[in-house]
């Protein structure tokens, strides 16, 4: 028979460092958890043993990008002209994500609006702008995120 032990560090939203989950049918423990070690630089580690009596192996078990806060537009009011720009925000995932860029006026996407920093257009006026942010990491690319904020041209 074979156990699977999970135990998941900070980096994951919601889940505590000392939290620990396991199948059915796991073997005792030590002091209330499960024998294993927190290995504190990745998202999951999951340690398989191969019998009641016998040793651990560790394997990892990466992670696709998720979103802790959202991306911030650098200012809520600019003039023909202003550059500005969008942070990507806070993200987990392993490996280190990757982001890709996306600026909309007025909730339509912007064409070669593609980078971190967009410089306002004659176009961009009276408009509402915001930026989006996608993740990636070869694990997975999850739902595009909207700057937590928008910009409006004057």
């Amino acid at each position: 028979m074979q156990y699977t032990i999970t135990i998941s560090d900070e980096l994951v939203p919601g889940i505590s460092a000392a939290r620990a989950a396991y199948n059915a049918g796991l073997p005792p423990t030590e002091n209330g958890l499960p024998v294993g070690y927190l290995d504190t630089d990745t998202a999951y580690v999951q340690y398989v043993m191969e019998s009641a009596a016998g040793s651990y192996s560790r394997q990892y078990v990466y992670q696709p990008p998720g979103n802790v806060t959202a991306p911030v537009i650098s200012t809520m009011t600019a003039t023909q002209g202003t550059p500005i720009t969008c942070t990507s925000g806070s993200w987990i995932g392993d490996p280190a994500p990757t982001y890709k860029y996306q600026w909309t006026r007025n909730g339509a996407n912007i064409r070669n609006g593609i980078n971190a920093e967009w410089t306002t257009l004659p176009a961009d006026v009276g408009k509402t702008l915001r930026c989006i942010v996608t993740a990636s990491n070869g694990i997975g690319s999850p739902r595009p995120i909207p700057s937590s904020n928008e910009c409006v041209v004057s």
